[in-house]
C-alpha cells in the first residue's frame, strides 16, 4: 500500500486516484501523484481548457478523459478536485454517496511539503499580500516559495521544499472548501465582504469556507488578522479559535511604511501591514522588510500602470473580481475616472458603491452580463455606455477621457462570461492601449 507520507500526519492510504480538472491545479496535482508511482486518471468537461496540458498529460502515461465526467471517476480510492470544478457537480455526488473521500490539490500538495506554510486568504488582496511577502522572504535572503492560488500550484513546489524553506500559500474559499489536514503555522486573514455567491450560496457559508484556514491550527501557531475589519473581527470573536491571535492594523502599522511602499492605494498598505506581521512574526531583519517594500512592484492586473496616452493615465485592475475590490481601486485616485467595468454576475450588490461612483467617476463603459444592472444599482445611467467587446469599450474611453484623467479597466465582476480568466482580460486590454497609443 503506497502513502502521502508528512510526518505527524494520519497517513492517506490510497493507491487509485481520479483528479477533476486539467487546468493547472489538476494537472499539477496529477504530475506530483504520478511522480510518487500512484495510480492517477484524470478527467476534464473543456476541451479549450485541457488543449494546453494534453501533451503534458500524454507524456507522464496519466490516463484522461475530456468532454464529460463519466462514471471512471468513481473507479477511485480518493479524488482530487480542482478549486475550479464546484463540489455540487452529479460526479462528487454520487463519490459522495459512495463514501470515496473528496479532497483539495491544496490538501493533497499539504501531505508532501515538509516545509513551513504562511497560508493567506481574504476577499481582497490576497495575490498582492503573498507576492509582497514573498518579495520580503526573497529580499531577507530566505529560502521559499510563492504558491497557491496565485498562479503556481501549490503541488507543483511542495516535495521540493526542505524543512527550513517557507512558503507564502495565497488560498482561495474554493481551496479551502476541500481541506482536510491542511495545517498552515501561520494563517493571515486580510478581511471579508461579499464574493463567489454565485458558488457558495450564502455570504455564511462563504464566510465559513474562508474560516476553514483555521481549523486545523493549535496553540503553538498563529493567526494573523485584520483589526479594521468589522466583520472579521465580528466573526473571530464568535469562535473558539486554537492559536495565538495577532492582530494588525492599518493605521496603527501601516502608516509606518506609507512612504516606503511605492504601490498606490490604501488597501495596499493594509496588504503590507499583513506582510509586515507575518515578516516580523518570521524575525527577519527590519532593515530587510523596509527594502522589499522599496522595492515591491505590485502584480500584473493589480492596479496596474499600463501608460499616458496624450495625458491620460490608463490603469490595469483585471484582477478586481468583485465590489470591494472595485471600490479599493476606485479610491485609489484622486483625479477624474473614466470607468471601464462589467463581466459576469457573481450576485454582488453595486448599489454599495453609489456615493463613490457619483463622487469618483465621470464616465462608466459598461461590458458583459452585469452591463445593465450595474447602470441601474449605481445610478448612473447618464453616464454610462455599454459595449459588446473590450475593444469597443477602450476605443469610446479614448474619446470620453480629458488630459490629466485615469481610463481604469477594474471589472468588478469574473471573467468568465467573456473571457477564460483575469488574466486573459488584463493582457487583452494592455495590448488594446499599446496599439492604439502606437499609432
Amino acid at each position: 500500500m503506497k502513502y502521502c507520507a508528512r510526518p505527524n500526519l494520519p497517513q492517506l492510504n490510497f493507491e487509485k486516484f481520479s483528479v477533476i480538472g486539467g487546468a493547472r491545479s489538476g494537472v499539477a496535482a496529477a504530475k506530483l501523484l504520478r511522480k510518487n508511482d500512484f495510480t492517477v486518471f484524470l478527467s476534464e468537461t473543456d476541451k479549450k481548457r485541457f488543449a494546453q496540458n494534453s501533451n503534458l498529460v500524454e507524456s507522464l502515461g496519466i490516463e484522461y478523459e475530456v468532454g464529460a465526467h463519466s462514471s471512471r471517476v468513481l473507479d477511485s480510492d480518493c479524488i482530487i478536485v480542482s478549486p475550479g470544478a464546484p463540489l455540487s457537480i452529479p460526479v462528487l455526488q454520487e463519490a459522495r454517496g459512495r463514501g470515496i473521500p473528496i479532497i483539495g490539490e491544496i490538501e493533497l500538495a499539504f501531505h508532501f511539503c515538509q516545509g513551513r506554510i504562511i497560508a493567506i486568504t481574504g476577499s481582497n488582496g490576497k495575490s498582492s499580500a503573498t507576492a509582497l511577502l514573498g518579495h520580503i522572504l526573497q529580499t531577507a535572503g530566505v529560502g521559499h516559495f510563492v504558491a497557491g492560488n496565485i498562479g503556481l500550484p501549490f503541488s507543483s513546489v511542495a516535495q521540493e521544499m526542505r524543512s527550513e524553506d517557507i512558503v507564502a500559500l495565497e488560498v482561495s474559499s474554493f481551496q479551502l472548501e476541500t481541506i482536510d489536514r491542511f495545517h498552515p503555522e501561520a494563517a493571515i486573514i486580510l478581511n471579508l465582504s461579499p464574493d463567489h455567491l454565485d458558488r457558495h450560496g450564502s455570504y455564511e457559508q462563504y464566510i465559513q469556507a474562508k474560516m476553514r484556514i483555521l481549523r486545523n491550527q493549535n496553540a503553538a501557531d498563529c493567526a494573523i488578522l485584520n483589526k479594521d475589519d468589522q466583520r472579521l473581527r465580528l466573526e473571530i470573536d464568535s469562535r473558539f479559535v486554537l492559536s495565538e491571535k495577532i492582530w494588525f492594523s492599518t493605521r496603527e502599522l501601516a502608516s509606518q511604511f506609507a512612504g516606503a511602499l511605492k504601490i498606490p492605494g490604501s488597501h495596499n498598505l493594509a496588504n503590507a501591514a499583513a506582510a509586515v506581521t507575518a515578516a516580523r512574526r518570521l524575525n527577519l531583519q527590519e532593515d530587510a522588510i523596509v527594502e522589499a517594500l522599496q522595492t515591491f512592484q505590485g502584480l500584473e492586473h493589480r492596479l496596474e500602470f499600463v501608460r499616458r496616452v496624450r495625458g491620460v493615465d490608463y490603469f490595469n485592475d483585471s484582477k478586481a473580481t468583485n465590489v470591494d475590490a472595485l471600490s479599493a481601486a476606485l479610491q485609489s485616485f484622486r483625479r477624474p475616472i473614466v470607468l471601464i467595468a462589467g463581466g459576469k454576475n457573481k450576485g454582488d450588490d453595486f448599489s454599495r458603491l453609489r456615493e463613490l461612483m457619483q463622487s469618483k467617476v465621470k464616465e462608466i463603459i459598461l461590458l458583459g452580463e452585469t452591463a445593465a444592472s450595474i447602470a441601474k444599482q449605481v445610478a448612473l445611467q447618464d453616464k454610462s455606455w455599454r459595449f459588446l467587446s473590450l475593444a469597443e469599450a477602450v476605443g469610446k474611453s479614448r474619446n470620453l477621457a480629458l488630459p490629466g484623467d485615469v481610463v481604469l479597466f477594474s471589472p468588478g465582476c469574473s471573467s468568465f462570461d467573456m473571457f477564460d480568466n483575469f488574466e486573459e482580460r488584463g493582457r487583452q486590454f494592455k495590448a488594446l492601449v499599446n496599439n492604439f497609443a502606437a499609432k
